[in-house]
């Protein structure tokens, strides 16, 4: 029989929140730094970097050597090695403008560089209205707080477990335990909601269920939350 949920946990990026477009954190990123470029020139490295996944890269390039590969998938364990493999991939990108590269760093964190998905807060709200916890578990190498606050959402997270604070990321089970636990919840009385297979199931050794989502900007993907609803029994 199955447990009555008590509790939801979210994945950040590309569950709650996306970053902005690539040209659009380019932009503002040049602009801050104070360099003019020309349009077409800006066009097309903008179009490179949106190819190598940013502002925010996934998945590891082809080329990365094995201490590369390695920091890669260490990054979400402390803002310094992050700081680091993410200012690298720039460089093997080719950006042609080097001074940039610690704005272009700090903008894909600012608060104004996500969107939250359309149905975020009114999926949020109403989980919270009936009762149940709601939480954060994020592999990522800095403060999500911030953006989240930002769009409205943190007043509904009882607790936002980031790896780079805990030391450990997912999939391991450890870190959906510190959430459940901050929350007070029975792990087989969750569900955990994001948008990767391997990293977002890590909780089902502890009996959490999880619910995928696909990874779409907002504006391809305005409801794509509601069927957690349906999933908690709420409809």
């Amino acid at each position: 029989m199955t447990k009555t949920v008590v509790a939801v946990l979210w994945d950040f990026a590309w569950t709650l929140m996306a970053p902005e477009p690539a040209g659009r954190w380019l932009a503002r990123g040049l602009a801050e730094a104070g360099i003019r470029v020309q349009a077409d020139e800006q066009a097309a490295w903008a179009a490179t970097a949106a190819a190598a996944g940013f502002p925010c890269p996934a998945t590891p390039r082809r080329d990365l050597t094995p201490d590369q590969l390695a920091a890669w998938r260490h990054r979400a364990l402390g803002p310094e090695i992050h700081e680091a493999v993410y200012r690298g991939l720039l460089e093997r990108a080719g950006l042609p403008w080097p001074r940039a590269a610690q704005v272009l760093y700090r903008r894909h964190m600012a608060a104004d560089g996500w969107q939250r998905y359309p149905d975020a807060a009114d999926v949020l709200k109403r989980l919270t209205a009936a009762g149940l916890a709601c939480g954060v578990v994020s592999n990522i190498g800095w403060d999500i707080r911030v953006p989240l606050a930002a769009a409205g959402l943190l007043p509904y997270l009882g607790t936002v477990v980031c790896s780079c604070e805990e030391g450990v990321r997912k999939p391991d089970p450890a870190l959906f335990a510190i959430a459940c636990e901050r929350l007070g919840v029975d792990p087989a009385r969750t569900l955990m909601v994001g948008d990767s297979p391997h990293a977002d199931s890590g909780g089902e050794a502890l009996g959490i269920r999880t619910v995928l989502v696909s990874p779409q900007p907002p504006d391809g993907r305005p409801t794509g939350l509601l069927p957690v609803l349906a999933a908690a029994q709420l409809c």
